[in-house]
C-alpha cells in the first residue's frame, strides 16, 4: 500500500467515525452533514468552514431524498470521495452556479488553497430550515449540543487552527465553545452604507474564530464587501506559530 492510499484509507475511516456521531434520531430529518468528501479529511486542514444550518424549505424536498440519513449514505459512496458542495452539482443547479458557491470559492482562491474539495465544511446544525429563525429555540439549543460532538472531533483530529463561521449566530456559538474571552484581534467593516462587520477572535489553545458576513447575503467577490482578507491573515498567523 502506498503512502497516498494509506492516507486515503485513514481519511475515509475518520469521515466514517464523524458520520457515526450524528444522532440516529436525526436521520429521518431533512438536512445535510458535510459539504466536502474524503479528500478534505486526508491531512491537517488549514481551516474548517461552518454555517448555521442548511437552508431551503424542507417541505419542498422529495420524501426519500435529502434526509440526513440519505446524505450520510451518499457521503460513504465513491461519488462523494473527491467532492465539494461549493464546486460540484448542488441539487437542481449546475456545478458551482449558485452565488453562495461562487463566494465560498472566492474565499478558497483568496487563501491560495487549490480547491474547496480540500477544506472540510459543514453546519452547526444538520437539520434544514427555510430560515434559521424558523427553528424552535429550545430544539435549536439541543441540536447545537448534539451536533457539536461531530465538529469537536473534526477540529481536534484535523488540528484545525482557523474556524471560519458564516454569519454572526454561527460565530457567537463557536466562540462560546472554544473559550473566546477577549475582544477581536482583527476586523473588517464594509465600506458601504450598511457597514456590516466581520471579526477574528482567539480562543483556548490559539484557535482563531473568524466570523464573516454570510455569503448568502454579502457579496464576497465585491471589494467593498469582501471580508476574506481576515481569513488570509488568520492563516498567516498559524504559519508563524
Amino acid at each position: 500500500m502506498t503512502t497516498g492510499e494509506a492516507r486515503s484509507d485513514d481519511a475515509a475511516k475518520l469521515l466514517g467515525e464523524l458520520l457515526s456521531l450524528v444522532p440516529a434520531d436525526l436521520h429521518h430529518e431533512f438536512g445535510e452533514v458535510f459539504y466536502s468528501g474524503v479528500t478534505a479529511f486526508e491531512q491537517r486542514s488549514p481551516m474548517y468552514l461552518l454555517g448555521f444550518n442548511p437552508g431551503g424549505d424542507p417541505a419542498k424536498a422529495a420524501v426519500d431524498h435529502y434526509t440526513i440519513g440519505y446524505d450520510l449514505n451518499l457521503a460513504r459512496t465513491a461519488a462523494r470521495y473527491d467532492w465539494s458542495g461549493f464546486e460540484d452539482d448542488w441539487r437542481d443547479f449546475g456545478p458551482g452556479a449558485v452565488a453562495f458557491q461562487r463566494r465560498v470559492r472566492h474565499l478558497i482562491a483568496t487563501c491560495k488553497i487549490g480547491s474547496p474539495r480540500w477544506v472540510p465544511a459543514s453546519n452547526l446544525i444538520f437539520i434544514r430550515s427555510a430560515r434559521m429563525e424558523t427553528l424552535e429555540a429550545d430544539r435549536t439549543k439541543s441540536l447545537l449540543r448534539e451536533c457539536w460532538a461531530v465538529h469537536a472531533k473534526a477540529i481536534s483530529t484535523l488540528d484545525i487552527r482557523v474556524i471560519v463561521c458564516f454569519g454572526q449566530a454561527t460565530g457567537q456559538w463557536v466562540r462560546s465553545q472554544v473559550g473566546v474571552v477577549d475582544e477581536a484581534i482583527d476586523t473588517f467593516i464594509e465600506t458601504n452604507q450598511r457597514r456590516w462587520r466581520s471579526a477574528t477572535h482567539v480562543g483556548h489553545g490559539g484557535i482563531q474564530v473568524v466570523t464573516l458576513t454570510h455569503p448568502s447575503v454579502a457579496d464576497w467577490t465585491n471589494p467593498i464587501t469582501d471580508p476574506t482578507g481576515l481569513v488570509v491573515r488568520a492563516l498567516e498567523r498559524t504559519r508563524r506559530e
